[in-house]
């Protein structure tokens, strides 16, 4: 019925899943992306790759599986997990960008060190927020971690 759903996207919405959880794997990831897209998959040990990538709707996936209602206000940039179907679902903002626990660097606030450097001048907010995609960009890597003292030699560009 319509008026149960509680999503704002319409239950036609575009959605992206895998053929292992349209072929029956249960979905323990969820992701809600900045551009408003939803994610469904599986376990981790099926890579979502582009041979596997399908588009579903919204409802398709919330019939599969209605504890997925449950994730009707998951904020864009967020992700839902549970490493099985009867656990509850986690929510974490998804953090795409890499961290110094799994990869041993991570990319460093160019405004904060412009307060720092005279060599690290990004551009405005405005200009930021709006870079069209395929742009360039510059990025600055700290290979310690955020909460350590600061040493020379630390930051890449």
């Amino acid at each position: 019925m319509k008026s149960d759903w509680l999503f704002t996207d319409p239950p036609n919405a575009a959605a992206l899943t895998t053929t292992f959880v349209l072929d029956g794997s249960p979905i323990l990831r969820v992701y809600h992306d900045y551009d408003a897209t939803w994610q469904f998959h599986g376990s981790p040990d099926d890579p979502a790759t582009e041979d596997v990538a399908r588009v579903v709707s919204l409802q398709s996936m919330i019939s599969r599986d209605e504890s997925l209602a449950e994730l009707h206000d998951l904020p864009y940039g967020w992700r839902a997990f549970r490493s099985t179907v009867t656990s509850r679902w986690k929510r974490e903002k998804n953090h795409p960008f890499p961290t110094f626990e799994e990869d041993g660097y991570y990319l460093e606030d160019a405004v904060w060190m412009s307060a720092y450097r005279d060599d690290v001048n990004p551009p405005p907010e405005e200009i930021r927020d709006n870079l069209p995609v395929g742009a360039y960009v510059k990025l600055l890597f700290r290979f310690a971690a955020e909460n350590a003292d600061r040493q020379d030699g630390q930051t890449e560009r």
